[in-house]
């Protein structure tokens, strides 16, 4: 319990400090959009690192009841993969902002509804689960076609992929590691995870240089 309890607070404090680097970046942009991709990770981020937090004082101090504790962290899940979601939308529709926020909305109303549908804590983890990953895979699919079209040279495609394809597995040993009583290996793995994954928008791509030469 104990460890539990300590690897949720680094996970908060480590998503908030990644949520910090990449707005931060974004605000030291010289044009800045809402739509930009670190200001929209930023804030998904952001609400990982608050659910996270809502999670630790619940296990510390039971002071709600458990249905309720999944549903206020479903609706900031909620918050964070509809951000994603517009992100990745925005790579294959940028000018598009009536799809855009379309899109988001439509994610939105439908995890809400399956949300406050579910009448346990184990079936909102059920039925709430396919939405977070269907945005990794959207992740992965979206800046596997960057890299490979060499495309955003700003930021590193490849180091995205790498960090979404680590949270995915994260994602994927919460459902085991309870029965192997390994209950923090995911979140040490998510840690690692969303590390390499905001990297991605701190480093530039590899074919940034050969870029710059061809836009001269």
């Amino acid at each position: 319990m104990e460890l539990e309890v300590i690897f949720s607070g680094l996970t908060a404090i480590v998503a908030f400090l990644l949520s910090t680097l990449l707005i931060f970046k974004w605000s030291k942009t010289q044009t800045r959009y809402y739509s930009d991709l670190p200001f929209l990770f930023g804030v998904s981020i952001l609400f990982i690192g608050v659910s996270t937090l809502l999670n630790l004082v619940y296990s510390m101090t039971f002071f709600i009841p458990e249905i309720t504790l999944f549903q206020t962290r479903g609706i900031l899940i909620c918050i964070t993969a509809v951000t994603m979601f517009i992100g990745v939308l925005k790579i294959w529709l940028p000018e598009n902002y009536k799809l855009l926020i379309g899109g988001g909305l439509i994610y939105a109303i439908s995890f809400l509804t399956v949300l406050f549908s579910s009448t346990t804590p184990s079936l909102i983890v059920t039925y709430t689960s396919p939405f977070i990953a269907v945005n990794i895979i959207l992740v992965v699919a979206t800046f596997t076609a960057v890299y490979i079209k060499r495309r955003l040279p700003s930021i590193n495609p490849l180091l995205i992929i790498i960090g979404a394809l680590i949270i995915l597995i994260s994602q994927l040993m919460k459902a085991i590691t309870p029965l192997l009583n390994l209950i923090i290996l995911p979140d040490l793995i998510s840690i690692i995870g969303w590390s390499v994954f905001t990297l991605g928008f701190l480093v530039k791509a590899p074919y940034f240089r050969s870029a710059a030469e061809i836009n001269l």
